[in-house]
């Protein structure tokens, strides 16, 4: 259906912008930030995001930070409460608190630290915001390709009956820049997506970060 079309070019459109802004970045930490109902509604995304978003101005400024984030928000189990997923750099050491087994955690961070990966608490969050769980990023290009599985149909439809977004960003995240333009002389034999107006063929180049569009 037409409706189904645009919710499949919507989709489309903010994986490839989110894939961009990911892998054209260098992120130091993978983070998953919740929200404590005694601090904020739960249900409430754009208040909270908003919130979020100014705190970490308000970090940077006062404390002559450069932290910088990319972040999708996703529903909880129930349907109606939300958490995010995503990235942050320019984050200092100091601001975290490493998480030990005597700590009062879910099994998910326990597993981590018996395997001996290093899980951290963002403290000013924590106070701030709710619970946090943040972890060094060990596998760049690994890390950009799991962060677009979270753009999916059922977010997508969430986030437009509230008029939210499906990806949050900080300003001045760095973007893809064309390096060659020329002409296609033999067709992809598969296009990663096509409909009546558009083609396009995403090209990993292993060698390096650098990503391509073949659009036509």
């Amino acid at each position: 259906t037409k409706n189904e079309e645009k919710l499949e070019n919507n989709i489309m459109r903010a994986r490839s912008k989110l894939y961009e802004l990911s892998i054209c970045n260098e992120w130091e930490y993978f983070v998953t930030l919740t929200i404590d109902q005694k601090k904020y509604k739960r249900n409430d995304l754009e208040k909270y995001h908003r919130a979020f978003a100014q705190w970490i101005r308000n970090q940077n400024r006062i404390h002559n930070l450069n932290v910088k984030y990319l972040t999708v928000p996703e529903l909880h189990a129930d349907g109606q409460n939300w958490h995010e997923h995503g990235f942050i750099l320019g984050l200092p050491e100091k601001c975290l608190k490493t998480y030990k087994m005597s700590d009062t955690v879910p099994k998910y961070i326990k597993d981590k630290l018996n395997k001996g990966e290093i899980v951290y608490d963002w403290t000013g969050y924590r106070e701030k915001f709710g619970w946090s769980i943040v972890e060094p990023i060990r596998n760049h290009d690994a890390a950009c390709k799991y962060m677009r599985k979270y753009i999916t149909k059922d977010l997508s439809r969430s986030v437009s009956e509230l008029g939210a977004h499906m990806y949050y960003a900080s300003q001045g995240l760095e973007r893809a820049k064309e390096v060659k333009r020329g002409i296609l002389t033999k067709a992809p034999e598969k296009w990663d997506f096509e409909n009546e107006y558009v083609k396009i063929k995403r090209i990993d180049k292993m060698a390096s970060t650098a990503v391509a569009d073949l659009i036509v």
